[in-house]
């Protein structure tokens, strides 16, 4: 959901919340879709930098991410996560 240039998140299926900031901020998500299939997202994000949302995906779900010009990589980071 899309207010006032607020992002809101209710329990969203990863790939649609990436699909999600793909629009909002013009960039291209890299990422396997096999290790994010079980994962949701919830949360706002008001304004905020795609530095600072990759931040506070990380505190909810473990990442590590690259990012080259407008192309985001993204990975699970498995030995900090706790889903098997």
């Amino acid at each position: 959901l899309w207010q006032n240039g607020i992002l809101i998140f209710d329990n969203e299926p990863f790939e649609l919340m990436v699909r999600t900031l793909e629009r909002y901020y013009d960039v291209e998500v890299i990422y396997d879709e096999t290790d994010f299939e079980n994962i949701h997202f919830t949360g706002s994000i008001n304004n905020l930098s795609i530095y600072k949302v990759l931040e506070f995906i990380n505190l909810t779900v473990p990442i590590r991410y690259t990012i080259e010009n407008k192309t985001i990589h993204l990975g699970l980071n498995k030995e900090l996560s706790r889903h098997h």
